[in-house]
C-alpha cells in the first residue's frame, strides 16, 4: 500500500518545491468592475473583482483573494429603486355586504302580512376581521317577527377580512315584490 501511495507523495513535494516564498504569484486577468469600460454591473447585484497578493493592503488574507467592493453602482449613479405601487381600488363593502346577506325570501315568507313590494334597509358594523359586531334591519310593512329573523340574518353576515378602518359601519338595501297570484 505505501508503494501506491509513494507517487502521489513525490507530486506534492516536487510541486511545493517548486514554488519559492520569494516567487510573485502569477498575474491574474483583468477584473471586469465599474472602472472596466464597456462593462457595467446588472444594478442591485455586488462587484468583486481579484487581485493577487499585496501586503500593504489590509483588505485582502494573507494568501489573496477576492475583495467584495460592495453594491454596484447604476449607470445614472443613483442607487435603483423599486417602481411605485398604483393605488388600490377602494373596497364595495356594501355590495360585499349585500352580496352576503343573501336572499330575505326566507324571513319574509313566514309572514301572512306581506305588502306588494318592500325594501330591507340593512346597516351593519363590521370589524377588522369581516365580522358584524352589531345590526338593524328596517323593513316598512313588514311584522316584527320577520324583522327579527332578517336582524338575525344580518349580525351572521361575514365579507372578506381585513376590512380597513374598522370598525366601520355599512349600509345597503334590498328590495324585493311579491308574487302576484
Amino acid at each position: 500500500m505505501a508503494l501506491r501511495t509513494l507517487p502521489l507523495v513525490a507530486v506534492l513535494v516536487l510541486g511545493l518545491l517548486g514554488c519559492g516564498k520569494d516567487e510573485a504569484p502569477p498575474a491574474a486577468p483583468p477584473a471586469a468592475s465599474p472602472s472596466t469600460p464597456g462593462l457595467e454591473a446588472a444594478p442591485g447585484t455586488t462587484v468583486a473583482s481579484y487581485r493577487p497578493y499585496d501586503q500593504g493592503d489590509p483588505f485582502v488574507g494573507s494568501q489573496g483573494g477576492i475583495r467584495v467592493t460592495g453594491p454596484a453602482p447604476s449607470s445614472t449613479g443613483a442607487a435603483p429603486t423599486e417602481p411605485a405601487a398604483a393605488p388600490a381600488p377602494e373596497r364595495d363593502l356594501a355590495g360585499e355586504v349585500k352580496r352576503a346577506f343573501g336572499d330575505p325570501s326566507a324571513c319574509v315568507a313566514r309572514s301572512s302580512e306581506l305588502p306588494e313590494s318592500v325594501t330591507v334597509t340593512i346597516q351593519v358594523r363590521l370589524t377588522a376581521f369581516g365580522t358584524v359586531s352589531s345590526a338593524s334591519v328596517a323593513a316598512p310593512g313588514l311584522p316584527s317577527d320577520a324583522i327579527d329573523c332578517l336582524r338575525r340574518q344580518a349580525e351572521g353576515l361575514r365579507v372578506a377580512a381585513p376590512v380597513s378602518g374598522a370598525p366601520k359601519s355599512v349600509s345597503t338595501s334590498v328590495s324585493m315584490g311579491r308574487a302576484p297570484l
